[in-house]
């Protein structure tokens, strides 16, 4: 597990997970037996893959803690587990010893793993005719770059080339992101995203991120997990749901960013799955990289942002993090990066991303607040000034001067784009109540005067107070 390059993500320098196919079983007793450069340089073995503790939860759906971890001292490290488990090595941060040999006896079954790692693959005829036949559990599926478990019962009806394209569909996803967010995949060193269900959440207080993410419920009944093979974790060839990948933004973009954006910008790779990866339209990609039932597209989330007071009065979008935050899960938080795309290229973001990981390697200081670098550098990436476009959504220069100066020491030039497009944001006002109205059935279809929408600060709720009181003065 090399250093990790650029900014710090989630759980960057905290140990990798490594499978080895083995299921110990329930009582049972295995010895592990390594090398002796393994012995006492922070590796240990881990029997279960659910090491979440769920003791500070509410309710109690299963044992809280089920899973078992030793510290390999010895050359032989004996395991067991009342539950038994399947087997993986942690191996620590900066280990660098390359592929190694491990010896497992006891009591222990091979469980259904499927690897298309660099040091293992699993064959058609291992998987068909052996490997998904296995009473194990629980089975494995391990890239590169994308580790998950789920209960056995979910994969053993899907044939080898079924996982072969799911995996290989994982991976496209995933390196698109990271190309995205400015980490070469060559870069990366551990999974990118390491998912597995569970009968409740990760966190007490909702969906959160984690090495494993653990945001899927599954059902249980008396003999374990029900089967459900048609599960988007196993049925389709890419992971197809928002919540997964606004998780997943945190710990891959989120240091990066202007401030206020934490809860909008996490949605942002999503798009690119979406648009890059499945080839869907942009606007329809940038709709769904949340959930939403109406249609905001890039420029129904511009119309969002100019019906409100503060556009009116040409103040900052609210990041306040209080109730009014104009920032936080909504589309017109990140909306600008729509733009960028929209005007210059993904590759124009990707390399903004590039070059900001880059500078924690070898530091460039332009003198300026974070907030006017940021849209300094961004503007560098598009070989353009996107000053006019940042002040739109909400961003102001902390000081302006010195920004425009930086601008002209790059020699960038004002963007005809950028003012085409502004000029048509201006055309999307709505100039008076019925088209206000209008455009409220677009973005929350159904809402007006609904029950639903109580919480009057933004969404629908905003919508329906100013559904008695926007006009043409507005």
């Amino acid at each position: 597990m090399p250093a990790y390059w650029g900014m710090r993500t989630c759980f960057a320098d905290e140990t990798v997970l490594r499978t080895t196919g083995l299921y110990l079983s329930p009582g049972g007793i295995a010895m592990i037996e390594v090398s002796s450069d393994m012995i006492n340089s922070d590796y240990n073995v881990q029997v279960g893959a659910s090491a979440t503790d769920n003791s500070s939860k509410n309710i109690h759906l299963r044992m809280d803690r089920v899973t078992s971890t030793y510290a390999i001292k010895d050359s032989i490290t004996y395991v067991a587990n009342p539950l038994g488990g399947g087997i993986y090595i942690n191996v620590p941060y900066l280990a660098e010893l390359g592929v190694v040999t491990i010896m497992i006896t006891g009591d222990v079954i091979q469980a259904p793993i499927f690897a298309m790692t660099s040091i293992c693959s699993t064959s058609a005829t291992e998987w068909n005719d052996n490997l998904r036949h296995s009473p194990a559990p629980w089975a494995d599926f391990e890239t590169n770059i994308f580790l998950m478990q789920v209960p056995t019962s979910w994969i053993q009806d899907y044939d080898h080339e079924h996982f072969k394209t799911l995996l290989e569909g994982n991976d496209n996803a995933l390196t698109s992101v990271s190309e995205l967010t400015g980490v070469p995949i060559e870069k990366r060193n551990k999974h990118i995203l390491y998912i597995q269900p569970d009968l409740y959440i990760k966190s007490k207080y909702g969906f959160t991120i984690g090495y494993p993410q653990v945001n899927i419920l599954i059902k249980s009944g008396p003999n374990g997990p029900i089967a459900n093979p048609s599960h988007f974790l196993v049925a389709k060839p890419y992971l197809d749901w928002y919540v997964t990948w606004h998780e997943l933004g945190h710990c891959i973009i989120n240091i990066n960013q202007y401030r206020g954006e934490t809860e909008a910008i996490a949605n942002f790779p999503f798009t690119n799955v979406r648009n890059v990866y499945m080839g869907e339209d942009f606007d329809i990609s940038f709709v769904k990289s949340r959930f939403s039932d109406g249609l905001f597209t890039p420029d129904n989330a511009a119309v969002d942002w100019m019906v409100t007071v503060n556009f009116r009065n040409g103040e900052e979008m609210d990041y306040s993090n209080q109730p009014g935050d104009q920032f936080k899960y909504q589309y017109r938080g990140y909306a600008k990066y729509a733009d960028v795309v929209r005007l210059f290229s993904w590759q124009t973001l990707a390399d903004f991303n590039y070059k900001y990981n880059d500078n924690y390697e070898n530091p460039i200081d332009h003198g300026l607040d974070k907030t006017d670098d940021r849209t300094l550098r961004l503007s560098i990436a598009a070989g353009v000034d996107l000053t006019p476009l940042i002040h739109f959504w909400g961003i102001h220069p902390v000081n302006e001067v010195q920004l425009h100066n930086k601008i002209l020491e790059q020699d960038l030039p004002l963007s005809s784009e950028v003012y085409d497009l502004l000029t048509r944001y201006l055309t999307l006002i709505p100039m008076n109540n019925a088209k206000f109205m209008d455009f409220f059935e677009i973005v929350y279809p159904g809402k007006y005067g609904s029950d639903d929408c109580s919480w009057p600060y933004t969404g629908c709720g905003w919508y329906n107070i100013w559904a008695d009181i926007y006009d043409e003065s507005h």
